[in-house]
């Protein structure tokens, strides 16, 4: 009997040790399970939308998604209930400049760690066409104007083009300047282009960095302006990496002071 009892001892302790081991990778696996839940997932990139705008019904192409790409292009329908004034583009290039007008093809890029939707619309109040896309931070959007030029019977210098970044305030845009050709960039300078919706008879501008003083007021030379005029204001981008701030106001041909425009421009 003696025998018996010592023999049984070494299959004990074996089957013991196969239990402890059974538990000890269930409580591996359990607490493995609770780290994977408590990480934070990574949120996945928003989808791509076009502009909450209503396509035209009597116009071709209507506004829509261009197939297997992330643009959206066509005519819209667009209606008016206030004076404002209106940014519609913001680049390192004047509207006007001579080697946009021999383009055939922009490589539109911007310097933000940020995606961007892009806008290009006609400086013009006619007509409501718009085509909408995404920029990647390290990329370079290459867009054919042709289309849209042949089917509005517009000029390259009649386009704006503007970059929104998500903003932490709906109130305050940010905008990125955008290069539109694949050469370097020859100045800090960039230009943005408004338009007035009414008649006005003056337009003053500053431009400050978030902290440091809101500056001062400088008129804008070429006013007054007509209804659906546009204007440029250039800007001169904080080289260090530094947002910075541009207020707009412009006084109405009737003395009434328009809303103020606010926006912000991402470091450079």
């Amino acid at each position: 009997m003696p025998g018996k009892i010592c023999g049984a001892v070494p299959v004990l302790a074996s089957r013991t040790a196969a239990v402890a081991r059974r538990v000890l990778s269930r409580l591996a696996a359990a607490a493995f399970a609770v780290v994977a839940v408590s990480q934070p997932l990574a949120a996945p990139a928003a989808p791509f939308q076009c502009a909450p705008v209503l396509p035209s019904a009597s116009r071709t192409p209507p506004y829509a998604r261009v197939p297997g790409k992330e643009l959206c292009e066509g005519y819209f329908e667009q209606t008016v209930s206030q004076p404002f004034i209106e940014l519609l583009s913001l680049t390192r290039h004047r509207p006007d400049a001579p080697q946009l007008a021999a383009a055939t093809v922009l490589h539109i890029r911007a310097r933000a760690a940020t995606p961007l939707a892009l806008a290009i619309r006609p400086l013009r109040p006619s007509p409501f066409y718009r085509v909408d896309g995404r920029l990647s931070p390290a990329g370079a959007l290459e867009w054919n104007p042709a289309p849209m030029l042949a089917s509005t019977g517009l000029r390259m210098s009649d386009l704006g083009f503007l970059a929104r970044a998500a903003s932490p305030d709906p109130d305050l845009p940010l905008i990125a300047p955008l290069s539109l050709l694949p050469v370097a960039d020859a100045d800090g300078l960039a230009y943005v282009v408004l338009r007035v919706s009414v008649p006005v008879a003056s337009i003053a501008a500053r431009q400050y960095r978030p902290g440091a003083g809101a500056g001062s007021w400088r008129e804008l030379p070429g006013t007054p302006l007509l209804e659906w005029d546009t204007i440029v204001l250039p800007v001169t981008l904080a080289g260090d990496g530094a947002e910075l701030r541009v207020d707009v106001r412009a006084l109405g041909a009737d003395g009434s002071l328009l809303p103020m425009l606010q926006f912000a421009v991402v470091g450079q």
